[in-house]
């Protein structure tokens, strides 16, 4: 899901809080909009995809 651009202008001082401008999106946009930059920061940080960590632990159980 793309997300549209749209410019508006606002006198300084003038300009709506984000707070406001989000509650105007669905929750899934919201959702979606939040994914999106999460992947677009983790790929510039990191330069990957985010991925789950494999952790695999070899016990021995206590013989009783």
């Amino acid at each position: 899901m793309a997300i549209e651009r749209v410019v508006s202008r606002f006198k300084l001082g003038e300009e709506p809080r984000n707070s406001v401008v989000w509650k105007e999106f669905l929750a899934s946009e919201r959702i979606s909009a939040l994914e999106s930059i999460r992947r677009e920061y983790h790929s510039t940080r990191y330069g990957t995809e985010p991925r789950l960590q494999r952790v695999s632990r070899v016990t021995q159980q206590a013989r009783s």
